[in-house]
């Protein structure tokens, strides 16, 4: 399993730590992620404001599962692949 981590904060940083201590050893990218991160996974040089970015990744690399860990206003992502109909699965996090 493909997951992104969206951000950079210590919120970030325990989701993929969390998320790295699964039985399905999922590969994890952090965009951008912060210097913890680099021992959980890749980090990547994407703004978390970059939607068109993160999107055309995501696809690219037939991202499973993206998380959303920091409070800005994410437009909804919904991609589909025209060739297997597949989507591009967003979990956005709130604190409340």
């Amino acid at each position: 399993m493909k997951i992104l981590v969206i951000g950079s904060g210590g919120r970030e940083h325990a989701i993929g730590w969390k998320l790295a201590q699964s039985a399905h050893q999922p590969t994890l990218y952090f965009a951008p992620g912060n210097p913890g991160c680099e021992s959980l996974g890749q980090r990547l040089e994407i703004d978390v404001t970059d939607i068109n970015g993160l999107a055309l990744f995501a696809e690219k690399e037939a991202i499973d599962l993206t998380v959303v860990g920091p409070e800005v206003e994410l437009p909804e992502i919904s991609l589909r692949r025209d060739s297997d109909r597949t989507h591009v699965h967003l979990a956005l996090l709130r604190t409340h």
